[in-house]
């Protein structure tokens, strides 16, 4: 409920990573400074969409205890993100829906 309350409160996509009930990240859909493009080792970041950078901030709040997290996205997961969370270790992805592709390319990674 707090994922949609953030989403709905500022109009913007938002993401949380989350371990054991536990947030390791929350993140809105902003533009990433060109400090958190390099810490957070983000390529190609002008095509990256307000789902993505929501999840690429939630992600890296603390990328350790991310690590085999749960990962909850207030919006439909596209292409972009997909792509993003294929290289992750993720045990789950919540989400209200999948582009048709983003689903084909979450199925295809380890465990589907």
């Amino acid at each position: 409920d707090n994922l949609l309350e953030l989403a709905e409160a500022t109009g913007l996509p938002a993401a949380t990573s989350f371990k054991h009930v536990s947030p390791a990240g929350a993140a809105i859909g902003v533009p990433l400074t060109e400090v958190e493009i390099q810490a957070y080792e983000v390529k190609n970041a002008d095509q990256l969409t307000p789902v993505a950078l929501a999840y690429i901030r939630a992600r890296n709040a603390d990328p350790l205890c991310s690590f085999g997290d749960w990962v909850a996205i207030s919006h439909e997961v596209d292409v972009v993100t997909a792509n993003i969370l294929r290289v992750e270790v993720s045990d789950g992805i919540i989400a209200p829906g999948y582009a048709p592709e983003a689903l084909e390319i979450l199925k295809a990674k380890k465990k589907g």
